[in-house]
């Protein structure tokens, strides 16, 4: 997406592992509180959108994102809230 962030600025904050689709999600954070130009791969990227996290459970778990069983929705959605939470009491 044309910027460079150190990979050290990622958490690691949880992982799922679905044995019915025998895939693996992995969750990161990474907190900005600058804007970013981002440079999309019009094949690869359609568009990037800046959400608050209440958008983002909207959002999350419709069309708009692959299929995700609800076990990683549940997981995903928690994590990101735990965590919003947490640093805005730092």
């Amino acid at each position: 997406m044309g910027i460079d962030i150190p990979k050290s600025d990622f958490e690691f904050v949880g992982e799922h592992i679905s044995d019915i689709s025998n895939e693996i999600g992995q969750v990161y954070f990474l907190y900005l509180n600058k804007d970013y130009d981002f440079k999309l791969e019009k094949s690869e990227v359609e568009q990037v959108k800046w959400v608050t996290l209440d958008e983002f459970k909207e959002i999350f778990g419709t069309e708009l994102f692959p299929p995700y069983d609800n076990e990683y929705l549940k997981m995903v959605k928690e994590l990101l809230t735990n965590k919003l939470k947490n640093k805005t009491q730092e």
